[in-house]
């Protein structure tokens, strides 16, 4: 018997993390939103997702908004037109120094992960460091930003 999947059925069997959160908590990131992003991790592990899925999902998310910088490397990118539109326009609004610490910050707990005892803590550690990594780079808030911090 064939089964046929359609969206989000299709990305939860073969593991893949919708773009959609994604780009959701790397705003959360960004805007050092740690609650938000913890609670976002485990409404994916909620739904059948391993927090490794996470972990790989956003170090090709933050390498996607690192080229998409460039406009030159954009060509490289293996998303369809129209993410790569969606791409720029996050990456416009986020500093290049937390795209890069990010990327870094991830891609170590990505290659951690195996030797983590708890995968789950291993993973809301990530989300907290790269979330207080671009607060901590920071050089001032504004009044709007210092309001909607989440602790």
């Amino acid at each position: 018997m064939l089964k046929i999947f359609f969206g989000s059925d299709l990305t939860k069997n073969l593991n893949i993390i919708d773009n959609e959160y994604l780009f959701k908590i790397t705003e959360l990131l960004y805007n050092a939103d740690k609650k938000n992003s913890i609670l976002t991790h485990n409404e994916l592990v909620l739904r059948g997702f391993e927090s490794y899925n996470l972990l790989i999902g956003l170090s090709s998310h933050f390498r996607n908004l690192l080229l998409s910088h460039d406009e030159k490397l954009l060509d490289i990118m293996e998303e369809s037109d129209d993410d790569k539109i969606r791409f720029n326009k996050q990456a416009k609004k986020l500093d290049i120094q937390f795209i890069e610490e990010g990327l870094d910050i991830l891609n170590k707990f990505e290659i951690n992960y195996k030797l983590s005892s708890n995968p789950k803590i291993h993973t809301e550690i990530a989300l907290i460091k790269s979330a207080k990594e671009n607060l901590l780079n920071k050089p001032f808030l504004t009044k709007k930003e210092f309001k909607n911090l989440k602790y």
